[in-house]
C-alpha cells in the first residue's frame, strides 16, 4: 500500500490525473462513443509512461537508495491497475 505522506506532488498528479480519467472515460462510454473512451484510456498509459520515464526508478534505486524507488514503483503498480480497469 501507498502512504499518502510519502508521495510527492508529482507523484499525487499522476494518481488524481487517473482517478479523473474514470468519469471522463466513463462519460465517453455511457455516451457510446467507444473510441474516444478507449482513445482517452490510452492517454491515461501515456502520461503514465511519462511519468516513469521522468522518474527513473531504477536510477533512483542505485543512487538514491531503495525507498523512493519503491515508492515509485508503488504509483506505477496502482496506475497500472487503474489503467487494466479502464480498458
Amino acid at each position: 500500500p501507498i502512504n499518502e505522506e510519502e508521495l510527492t506532488e508529482k507523484d499525487r498528479e499522476i494518481l488524481g490525473y487517473i482517478e479523473g480519467a474514470f468519469e471522463t472515460v466513463g462519460a465517453s462510454l455511457r455516451g457510446a462513443h467507444f473510441r474516444k473512451a478507449l482513445a482517452q484510456a490510452m492517454e491515461v498509459s501515456g502520461k503514465v509512461n511519462k511519468y516513469l520515464y521522468e522518474e527513473e526508478p531504477w536510477k533512483k534505486f542505485k543512487h538514491d537508495g531503495e525507498e523512493r524507488a519503491r515508492i515509485i514503483m508503488s504509483v506505477a503498480q496502482t496506475a497500472i491497475y487503474n489503467i487494466a480497469v479502464l480498458l
